[in-house]
């Protein structure tokens, strides 16, 4: 073991009735002899150093050795002679030891890497868990308000066919005296099943309070108003906040920032229009969270509270900077819309398809309509910019519909944003006022982020292959669905 010279091993192999020959220059410490794992369908065979006229052998050497060797048919060999001349050479091209310091130090590196890996990751599966969590106590909550209504249906059902049954056995008593009588016995009757059911042990939640005869709530928006009432808190806010919580729970649970984001900035619409009185955040969270313990308190713990409580508190972060935007600009933009004449409006439309085509030519392959289509496009969305600080509910379902057409249309969503910002250059150009500027770009951001996200959500892999027409991958995207579902899914 010379410290110029490193072993080399020749791999044996047969295949097709040839010998092949295969070289390795090991790279190791001149003083530990390398051990190499060699796989099971090849020979482990030392052989000996090959005898070099001349110095160490440098990389080109190696590598014409490599090419002289190659062109052979019936062999492949490299190998790395050993030194005869200067040691000094030799140890030169040999590898670094790496020092006791330097090792040291890689191996802090890396433990310190892996420590900060594990944080993350335990910090991930914690935040996954809460969210997990969360979705599965709100599915509970809704299987509990399905139910309330299922057995809400089913008792006016059976109270109308007792009603008609106890009619006809009464007409049928013989007589107005006999009618009376048979009726009279069975609302008697009725009377005592309804007494004995109201206290069964089983109808604790439909029986009546002691005190007033006021029934007690059995499902979640139930307890949410009883408990609004009981502490005096607004109601508007609590009833407007509970038509959004659904959504909002589905942001959170998701990871979905940007889509939370959007949905407080509408519930911040709604609440300028809607609300009446002095709004305090926190007293839907007080609402939420007793009727929340009061409706699933037998599995309700420690861990739900949080969980509730971090959701509402990611709400509340999203929503406070934007509750004071849509009074802020709902003047300023309706000022801005109203003043602009048909003729303006058109010119800026012109304008910016021009900038949208001449930035991104691509874009140009979408739009194969008239340019007054074009321009009506751009006037459209001024005007919904300002309509949706009058009227959030009606603009948002319109947006809705309109990304939904667009899934039709098969628009890539990555236009959108470009197009904004093209209408809103050419609006820089028609005015200077900076707080209509700005309400209209915030509108219009809320509508293509809206019109984005329902095509993400709704182009499903199914739309797709039906848009592209391609019966195999229809196929192959039903083939997801169990056999009973692919003809809803179909519809």
């Amino acid at each position: 073991w010379d410290q110029a010279c490193l072993p080399t091993y020749q791999f044996r192999r047969r295949q097709s009735g040839e010998e092949m020959l295969a070289g390795i220059r090991l790279t190791a410490a001149p003083s530990v002899r390398p051990t190499i794992p060699a796989p099971a369908d090849l020979d482990l065979v030392e052989a000996d150093p090959p005898v070099w006229s001349g110095s160490v052998a440098s990389s080109s050497s190696s590598a014409a050795a490599v090419a002289a060797a190659s062109s052979s048919s019936s062999a492949i060999a490299a190998t790395v002679g050993p030194a005869s001349s200067s040691s000094a050479a030799a140890a030169a091209s040999a590898p670094s030891v790496p020092t006791q310091k330097q090792r040291e130090k890689k191996s802090s590196d890396k433990l310190k890497a892996k420590k900060a890996s594990n944080v993350a990751a335990a910090q991930e599966e914690q935040l996954e868990s809460w969210q997990v969590l969360l979705a599965e106590s709100w599915t509970e909550v809704q299987a509990i308000k399905n139910r309330g209504q299922q057995q809400a249906s089913g008792k006016q059902i059976d109270a109308t066919a007792s009603q008609q049954g106890s009619t006809k056995q009464g007409r049928s008593g013989g007589g107005l005296l006999g009618w009376t009588r048979g009726g009279k016995e069975k609302a008697n009757g009725r009377q005592e099943e309804e007494g004995e059911e109201s206290f069964a042990p089983g109808n604790a939640g439909s029986s009546s309070s002691s005190s007033g005869g006021q029934q007690l709530p059995e499902t979640f928006p139930e307890m949410v108003q009883f408990n609004c009432k009981l502490m005096g808190y607004n109601i508007s806010w609590i009833n407007l906040a509970m038509e959004k919580l659904d959504a909002l729970i589905s942001c959170v649970a998701q990871g979905q920032d940007a889509y939370l984001e959007l949905e407080a900035n509408f519930l911040a619409m709604r609440i300028h229009k809607e609300v009446t009185g002095k709004l305090v955040l926190k007293e839907f969270r007080v609402v939420l969270l007793s009727s929340l313990r009061s409706l699933i308190g037998d599995v309700w713990s420690g861990m739900h509270e949080q969980s509730w409580s971090r959701m509402w508190s990611m709400v509340e972060e999203k929503l406070e900077p934007s509750l004071a935007l849509p009074a802020m600009y709902e003047r300023a933009v309706a000022n801005l819309t109203s003043e602009m004449a048909p003729e303006d409006k058109r010119k800026i439309g012109m304008e910016a398809f021009k900038q949208l085509f001449r930035k991104l030519p691509d874009t140009e392959k979408y739009f194969k309509q008239n340019n007054e289509r074009l321009c009506f496009f751009v006037t459209r969305a001024i005007e919904m910019s300002g309509e949706i600080y009058q009227d959030p509910v009606r603009l948002i379902n319109d947006t809705l519909s309109l990304g939904l057409r667009h899934i039709m249309y098969q628009v890539n969503t990555q236009y959108f944003e470009p197009f904004v910002f093209c209408m809103l250059e050419e609006l820089q150009r028609f005015t200077t006022d900076a707080t209509a500027l700005d309400g209209v770009a915030w509108a219009m951001t809320q509508i293509a982020a809206s019109m984005v996200r329902v095509i993400e959500e709704g182009s499903t892999p199914l739309i797709r292959a039906v848009l592209a027409n391609n019966p195999k991958q229809v196929k192959k995207a039903l083939s997801e669905f169990p056999r009973q579902d692919r003809i809803a899914a179909c519809m």
